[in-house]
């Protein structure tokens, strides 16, 4: 099998592939060339190191797209190679419908995101500004649309609350992991010195409590990472120092069972579907079934499990409450549990796609075929129709609930509960303060905490809780 690379930076993913074929000796695979639209590009470099043709080719101007004038060398110069498959490694430009073609579309991208969300250019700041939970990276085959091709493989990474952008961004990138432990007297040092070559692939992260800090880089082989640690000779750190963790082979689509364990809520059962034949549910009782896969809401994270307290503890209460909204319903389960309680109607909606096809499948699994209905939305831009709810739900973010204030109370009726989650506990007073100042219906509250976290159910009207 022959292959072709084509990238525009620095060649992180190229570096990875490469190294992949070396650590496997594979030997019915070879990488032939490497084409660049930048002169400059390190991938050129990465190539070069490698003994692999390295190709600058024009692509003209300054538009997302090669110049048609020179679509054709292109396609000559690649096809020269006779290469069986294309890989786009960080190719920063839009690729034709003829150039696809002339390749029999055997054109695969790595695209730093889950898709089908987040498409395009900026993915990663993308999925940071808008708040998910988990984002990662795919392979896709190429077709004439943006970002839209078959998926052929994934990798999730999750969004730690600790994360920045450009950790993120690192971790996403990355396939190895290198760590080590830092003495106090060389902390101050070491900062200056990463703050001075700011952006680089380290990090310092220091356990305030313990008083313990370590030293933290993502890189994409672990060449790379020892190459990176000769750097820092100076600190007297050197590679007997690092732990090396290799993060490339990463499978949320399993490993997340590990952590989904059955639990319940008075009488109420949350159970993993790949449990349902080893755990007995108590006669009587009520039971839903879930596989969360990539999405967000097992039940078992502190702030899905409020929600669905406060649900099941006011539900006799509210009985004659009959319609729910569920914002941002990631696996679907409040939704689901909503109607297990007695709910007639309810929306879900959720900006990922992922998350509203998750929901439906964990529905089905469920046999709930009616009353609960799923949508793609995002809160910010939602359509407010003139539908009310009596029961509103947002297991968000502290930042996203302040600013969807609005809208939220809009969907509320005059008796309505509103149900506010995924807000940290530092956090609570602001969120409670936003809503109570932009609505004058909102006058009694009571709040739930647990760790780190807090939630608050709001009433509408002057009722004691």
């Amino acid at each position: 099998m022959n292959i072709c690379i084509l990238g525009s930076g620095r060649g992180s993913n190229c570096q990875a592939i490469l190294q992949a074929f070396q650590d496997q000796k594979e030997q019915n695979c070879k990488i032939s060339a490497v084409f660049s639209d930048n002169e400059d590009a390190r991938i050129l470099n990465i190539a070069n190191s490698h003994g692999i043709d390295a190709k600058y080719l024009p692509a003209g101007g300054s538009s997302s797209k090669l110049d048609p004038s020179l679509e054709k060398a292109w396609i000559e110069q690649i096809q020269s190679y006779n290469p069986d498959f294309l890989v786009l490694a960080g190719f920063m430009r839009i690729l034709s419908p003829a150039f696809i073609h002339s390749f029999n579309e055997n054109i695969i991208n790595i695209h730093p995101s889950l898709l089908p969300s987040f498409k395009g250019l900026n993915a990663i700041q993308q999925a940071w500004e808008y708040g998910v939970k988990i984002t990662g990276c795919t392979i896709h085959w190429v077709n004439s649309e943006i970002d839209s091709g078959k998926i052929i493989a994934q990798a999730p990474v999750r969004i730690m609350p600790t994360d920045t952008l450009e950790l993120l961004q690192q971790k996403i990138q990355a396939a190895e992991q290198a760590s080590c432990d830092l003495s106090s007297e060389i902390l101050p040092a070491l900062e200056d010195y990463l703050y001075e070559i700011a952006p680089s692939s380290w990090f310092i992260v220091e356990d305030e409590i313990k008083g313990l800090s370590q030293l933290i880089g993502y890189f994409n082989c672990k060449d790379n990472a020892i190459s990176e640690i000769s750097s820092l000779n100076e600190f007297s750190i050197s590679e007997s120092d690092f732990q090396f963790d290799e993060l490339a082979d990463r499978d949320w689509k399993e490993s997340y069972k590990a952590h989904f364990s059955p639990w319940n809520y008075k009488s109420f059962h949350l159970i993993p579907s790949w449990e349902r034949n080893n755990y007995i549910v108590p006669e009587n009782d009520i039971y839903l079934y879930l596989d969360p896969g990539m999405a967000f809401g097992t039940g078992n994270h502190e702030t899905t499990r409020m929600c669905v307290e406060f649900l099941i503890d006011h539900r006799i209460r509210f009985a004659k409450h009959e319609t729910l909204i569920d914002l941002g319903c990631g696996s679907g389960i409040l939704s689901l549990v909503a109607k297990r309680l007695g709910y007639a109607h309810i929306l879900g909606v959720d900006n990922d796609p992922d998350a509203v096809r998750i929901s439906n499948e964990n529905a089905l699994l469920n046999d709930i075929s009616n009353g609960v209905n799923f949508k793609i939305s995002d809160l910010s831009n939602m359509e407010i129709d003139n539908e009310k709810y009596d029961c509103i739900v947002a297991n968000i973010q502290a930042d996203i609930l302040q600013l969807c204030c609005d809208q939220i109370n809009l969907l509320a009726k005059d008796n309505s509960v509103i149900i506010l989650s995924g807000i940290l506990s530092k956090e609570i007073d602001e969120v409670i303060d936003t809503f109570l100042k932009n609505s004058s219906r909102l006058k009694n509250y009571k709040l739930k905490s647990n760790g780190e976290w807090s939630s608050v159910f709001i009433r509408l009207d002057k009722l004691e809780l």
